[in-house]
C-alpha cells in the first residue's frame, strides 16, 4: 500500500492550526465542564432523564421484534453471479416480509450481499472466486 495519501498532511494540519485562535481554543476550556454544570438542576433531573431513557427504550422495544447476528469466514458454495461463492446460514425463523439483512464485509475484503432465501436460511454472497469473511446481522420488525 502506498502512503502517497499522507504528503498532503503537513498542509492540512497547518491550515487547522491555524484556524485555532485564541477565542477557540478558550471554547475548548469549557469542554470538560459536567453538563449539569451548564444547566440548573430544575430543567435537568434525574426524573427527566428516566422519562427520555424510558420513551426511546418502549420505541425501540416496540418496533424491534428480533435482532439475531453472526459471523461466517469460509464458504459452502458455488454458483453464478452474487452467489459466485456463496454460505448459507440457518437462522431463528423471521418473518421475510418484516426482516432487514445487513451485511459488514471485512476491511480490504470485497463486497458481500446477504438475503433471506426462506424464514430459517440466510444466504451470504460475494461476486468473486474467492471467499470473503464478513458479520452479518438480520433485524426482524413488528
Amino acid at each position: 500500500m502506498s502512503a502517497s495519501f499522507l504528503l498532503g498532511v503537513p498542509g492540512k494540519l497547518k491550515t487547522l492550526l491555524d484556524r485555532l485562535t485564541a477565542t477557540r481554543a478558550g471554547y475548548l476550556d469549557n469542554l470538560d465542564a459536567t453538563v449539569s454544570s451548564r444547566t440548573s438542576s430544575s430543567v435537568w433531573t434525574g426524573t427527566k432523564a428516566g422519562y427520555l431513557d424510558a420513551a426511546v427504550s418502549s420505541r425501540l422495544s416496540s418496533a424491534i421484534a428480533s435482532i439475531q447476528t453472526g459471523y461466517v469466514s469460509s464458504s459452502t458454495g458455488s454458483g453464478s453471479g452474487e452467489d459466485t461463492r456463496y454460505a448459507d446460514v440457518t437462522i431463528s425463523a423471521v418473518d421475510t416480509s418484516k426482516s432487514v439483512v445487513i451485511v459488514h464485509p471485512q476491511l480490504g475484503d470485497y463486497p458481500a450481499s446477504g438475503r433471506l432465501t426462506s424464514s430459517t436460511n440466510l444466504r451470504l454472497g460475494v461476486n468473486t472466486t474467492g471467499w470473503r469473511n464478513a458479520r452479518w446481522y438480520v433485524v426482524e420488525f413488528n
